[in-house]
């Protein structure tokens, strides 16, 4: 069995994970036709220090991130999936230490979202909603995590070509429950994704997530387009809630990445409707012994209260994917 190496966790940003696929399958489409059968694990770590100020006080918070991940594709018409994930945070003003354990996916796939027309996928996964890419993690300090779906317990099935029109549809149940009634909360959602001939491909993408037990919708337009080795992004998500008729929030995300020789540098702008805006940059590049370091520096400002944070991130990932009888395309 020959291995290849994967610089996957430093490069989760491409087409592939923003539709969706884990980072052990970022590979070229040309290299998945040519290797169905493969096996990966990949881990994460990241230590982040977070400073919230404002014209009163300043807290600091520390908190470190592990994450593994490991994949076994049996061809392209099965694989299993599973990733996990711990934080430890520590806030040195209130004295405290604050643990997380969850189990981020677990799923099995029948099909092959790069190389098959049609895929269903059952267990612990993302929902198919918005670009879902990690290109500065969502866990920072704000609002804006909750207008995507994550983490959640349910199915999903794709049907179309990721050259032309794709449709992929899941139900599930949000992981988070009611914050009223402490019940679980039953979402529907679906997106759909055009690929156009555009520089070197472009999507454009439309998505929709409903809750009837709670009242609450989701739609989201996004495009990402590539030219070379370079990628734009541009997202807009909005939430409104049954409870509250004339209440809506609305997030816009603009992402660019650039790669310069072994340097891949991102930045990112985000707008939360009357909430705050957050502006990040960061840059990722291959070490040694199939490592990939990256930082990040991001900076958030409240709207409505005097308040800011800064979060500084470091980690670094490892990755690697075997194949059988490995062939290069």
């Amino acid at each position: 069995m020959k291995h290849a190496v994967a610089m996957m966790l430093g490069v989760m940003t491409s087409v592939a994970h923003a539709e969706g696929l884990l980072p052990c399958q970022l590979k070229s489409d040309k290299w998945l036709i040519y290797n169905p059968y493969t096996a990966c694990v990949s881990g994460y770590l990241e230590v982040s220090e977070r400073a919230l100020g404002d014209t009163n006080q300043t807290r600091d918070d520390t908190a470190a991130l592990a994450q593994l991940y490991g994949s076994v594709a049996l061809g392209h018409w099965i694989s299993l999936h599973a990733k996990g994930a711990y934080t430890r945070q520590a806030s040195i003003n209130e004295d405290r230490v604050r643990d997380y354990k969850r189990a981020e996916q677990a799923f099995i796939q029948l099909g092959h979202p790069v190389v098959d027309p049609f895929y269903a996928s059952a267990g612990r996964l993302d929902a198919p909603f918005g670009l879902n890419h990690d290109v500065f993690r969502l866990n920072l300090p704000s609002r804006a995590r909750r207008l995507w779906l994550t983490s959640v317990n349910g199915g999903r099935i794709g049907i179309g070509s990721r050259e032309g029109y794709r449709l992929e549809v899941g139900t599930s149940n949000l992981v988070q429950p009611d914050p009223v009634t402490g019940e679980e909360r039953n979402v529907i959602s679906g997106r759909i994704v055009r690929t156009i001939d555009l520089l070197e491909g472009a999507r454009l993408m439309a998505s929709y997530a409903a809750s009837s037990d709670y009242g609450q919708r989701r739609m989201g337009l996004a495009t990402l387009v590539h030219h070379e080795e370079n990628r734009t992004s541009f997202e807009w998500i909005r939430v409104t809630e049954a409870s509250i008729p004339d209440y809506f929030d609305q997030v816009f995300r603009f992402v660019h990445e650039q790669q310069l020789k072994d340097w891949n540098w991102v930045l990112g702008i985000e707008e939360l409707r009357k909430d705050s805006y957050r502006i990040s940059w960061g840059a990722r590049r291959p070490w040694v012994y199939d490592l990939v370091g990256s930082m990040s520096l991001h900076y958030q400002r409240e709207r409505t209260e005097p308040r800011h944070h800064w979060v500084v991130m470091v980690g670094v990932g490892y990755g690697r994917a075997w194949t059988w009888e490995e062939q290069v395309p």
